[in-house]
């Protein structure tokens, strides 16, 4: 049996991350334009978010931080659920990949990604 590939991420919400100009070499353009939409006292939970997503998703690539990451975008529906639009180096289908954000507390975002087999 094969077993589905995971990533998990957690990190802790820092106001340091409402300053996303410092961070353009890893958001994809997508991202840093949503993020800039986003009023100032909300966007350092809004980056922590698209960052544990991101992070999550290299982990069970099994990649981690060697990726091109402006390369990836996870994208948020209206509903709230998260999904990779695209992976500019990736070999599977978007749609295989399954975004679960986790509640952890006030000060922390969480995030669970896997590959849907099949």
């Amino acid at each position: 049996d094969s077993v589905a590939p995971i990533g998990i991420d957690v990190e802790a919400v820092r106001a340091d991350l409402a300053r996303v100009d410092q961070f353009d070499r890893v958001l994809a353009t997508e991202e840093l334009a949503f993020l800039n939409a986003v009023p100032l006292q909300h966007r350092a939970r809004a980056f922590a978010m698209v960052w544990v997503r991101k992070e999550a998703y290299v982990k069970a690539l099994g990649e981690g931080m060697s990726r091109p990451l402006q390369g990836i975008n996870i994208t948020v529906d209206a509903k709230g659920q998260p999904s990779l639009l695209y992976d500019r180096c990736g070999r599977d289908s978007p749609a295989r990949w399954q975004f679960e954000d986790l509640a952890v507390d006030a000060r922390h975002v969480a995030c669970l990604v896997c590959r849907r087999d099949g």
